[in-house]
């Protein structure tokens, strides 16, 4: 899974809090599956899903409409519905803005 694993999750936190200028991002990284606050929980897995989505566009050359699609029903990642929507409206602005 992208980056969505516990271990690399809690590694990946631990990493940015050191670093000054992402330490917020860290205790949001950490909250996506640690946390108690539905908040918190969903910013992190928003931080999350946005990484995997980076992961398959640019790294692996998918589109964007089959990134969206491979987030939304791919075993392995799990991603409330709300967060994929988010993610899918914000890249169709960004397509009609391009």
């Amino acid at each position: 899974m992208i980056c969505g694993s516990t271990p690399a999750l809690r590694i990946s936190a631990r990493v940015l809090r050191e670093v000054p200028q992402f330490a917020a991002a860290g205790g949001i990284v950490a909250a996506d599956k640690e946390g108690d606050d539905p908040r918190a929980r969903l910013s992190g897995q928003m931080l999350r899903c946005a990484c995997a989505y980076d992961l398959l566009t640019a790294r692996d050359n998918m589109s964007s409409d089959l990134a969206v699609e491979m987030l939304r029903t791919a075993p392995g990642y799990v991603y409330e519905p709300r967060v994929i929507d988010t993610l899918e409206r914000a890249v169709r602005k960004r397509s009609r803005s391009a």
